[in-house]
């Protein structure tokens, strides 16, 4: 489909409902787009309208270096491994509809492919082996393992598969999550340049 050959210029963080204060939203996303590549985690979340500011500087930022504007929509999609894909497939289905867009999975496995392909080692020059419990056993996982991992649905993408997914629809990508205080990660940030626009998933604690 066209849409996923077709650049375009959005920017998607989702709805917000428990966050920081402006000052640390703001500088935290500042902070994450000044490098190619960054994930954090913020504890103690709270403000529920202290987003917005920060999503007026994405805003104002990509104006400086493009001159387009931004369209910024603001949805839920629920927390699962497929939420990224989920959240993708909505928005192009927003941004075209009643046309041909790809769904989730078809998101899942063109993002796969381009793994899979692994150009110039671009994936898996700076993957880092790691225990992790799959299919009911644990193991160190080497980079084809994740592969195949990321191929599986439910399973949530990771930073690799984010980058791999914004290299497939030629668009940036930015992932924003909240998530209640007992998750493992309570909120984190993750930017690929050239490929960093946003899309969002958002959960109350």
């Amino acid at each position: 489909p066209n849409s996923l050959s077709t650049p375009r210029t959005t920017l998607l963080p989702l709805e917000s409902s428990s966050f920081l204060t402006e000052e640390e939203a703001v500088a935290f996303l500042l902070k994450a787009t000044q490098n190619d590549s960054y994930l954090d985690r913020i504890d103690n979340a709270k403000a529920a309208a202290a987003m917005a500011p920060a999503f007026r500087e994405l805003e104002e930022e990509y104006f400086c270096q493009t001159g387009k504007p931004v369209i910024i929509s603001k949805y839920d999609t629920e927390g699962n491994g497929n939420c990224l894909v989920n959240a993708v497939a909505d928005h192009l289905e927003r941004e075209n509809p009643g046309g041909s867009t790809p769904g989730p999975a078809l998101l899942r496995t063109k993002a796969v492919e381009i793994l899979k392909e692994d150009k110039n080692g671009q994936f898996s020059k700076d993957f880092d082996e790691r225990e992790v419990t799959f299919n009911g056993r644990t193991y160190i996982e080497k980079y084809d393992d994740y592969v195949k991992r990321m191929a599986q649905n439910n399973e949530f993408f990771e930073k690799d598969g984010i980058k791999a997914l914004a290299i497939v629809l030629r668009r940036p990508i930015k992932v924003m999550s909240v998530f209640p205080a007992n998750r493992e990660y309570a909120h984190n940030l993750t930017v690929h340049k050239p490929h960093s626009a946003s899309v969002g998933e958002v959960k109350e604690a």
